[in-house]
């Protein structure tokens, strides 16, 4: 299966992929204006889509709410301190680093 990434604007969907992938999977954090963020996994597209429908639906289980509050925490601390510094985008040091999110090296 193929980590070919993934993209959403949701940050409760982002730390529930999160949850599922590993806090290691979000590569990157873009902000386009103040109410509107982009949050980039390096997870299967397919994967997440499936995941997106079931959240929606409200099927989407959490067994580790601490795990999960502790992710959207972590989250929302980056972009705090993004706006802070008056940044705009946000990379993983892992992907800088050229790692994918199973620690593997990405040429």
């Amino acid at each position: 299966m193929s980590c070919d990434g993934y993209t959403t604007g949701d940050i409760a969907f982002a730390s529930a992929l999160m949850y599922v992938f590993g806090d290691e999977s979000l590569t990157k954090i873009a902000v386009v204006d103040y109410r509107e963020k982009h949050f980039v996994l390096d997870a299967p597209s397919l994967d997440c889509q499936s995941y997106l429908e079931d959240f929606k639906a409200g099927n989407f289980a959490i067994s580790d709410l601490k795990s999960y509050m502790r992710t959207y925490d972590w989250i929302t601390r980056i972009l705090r301190d993004m706006r802070k510094k008056s940044e705009t985008e946000w990379v993983s040091n892992s992907w800088i680093a050229g790692r994918n999110s199973k620690g593997e090296r990405v040429l």
